[in-house]
């Protein structure tokens, strides 16, 4: 009983590592299985774990068209969305959708890249849900990035005055002969 209790408690506090659509096939044909597949796992996915304020960097996911039968499974109007869950980024077009009709065919892959932008300092997450939809018998299909990856947004260090007694002298020696150019400069005149 304790192994149990151990084991629903790991489950929970370390949610699966990939998730796909429900079949909605099912319902009509029992024999059936179809699927929009964020690929969670793909070496193609770039999820950037830390971003600047102020730096623009791509997310890149994978989606697949899972399906056991190759029949009346092409998927259209597929769509990626990413969303800021704390707002210390921006997405510059919140939902990308394939090129064409949106389509996606059994089997098959493909990928949406967005671009975000840090906002403010903070950690983040970055909400990925994926979206489609086959004509027949007009189906909606949807998958979520599961576990949704974090992001952590910082400031970049601002540059430092130098410290040290040679560094401020040599620093005050330059001002100097800089005022004096100037002053020099505008006597010629």
């Amino acid at each position: 009983m304790s192994v149990v209790v151990v084991i629903v408690a790991v489950s929970a506090l370390f949610p699966p590592a990939s998730s796909k659509s429900t079949n909605p096939c099912a319902g009509c044909h029992p024999q059936y299985a179809e699927y929009l597949d964020i690929l969670e796992g793909s070496s193609q996915n770039q999820l950037p774990a830390t971003i600047e304020v102020g730096e623009t960097k791509n997310v890149t996911v994978v989606m697949e068209n899972i399906a056991n039968i190759p029949k009346n499974t092409v998927l259209s109007s597929v769509s990626m969305t990413l969303r800021s869950q704390n707002g210390h980024f921006s997405v510059k077009t919140a939902t990308y959708t394939l090129p064409g009709l949106g389509l996606l065919q059994w089997g098959t892959t493909a990928t949406a890249t967005q671009q975000i932008t840090g906002v403010s300092n903070g950690t983040d997450v970055l909400l990925i849900s994926a979206k489609a939809y086959n004509p027949h018998p007009g189906v909606n299909f949807s998958d979520t990035f599961s576990p949704a990856p974090s992001i952590v947004v910082s400031q970049s260090p601002v540059p430092e005055l130098p410290t040290s007694t040679g560094q401020t002298i040599l620093l005050f020696a330059t001002a100097l002969v800089a005022a004096l150019f100037v002053k020099m400069s505008s006597r010629q005149r």
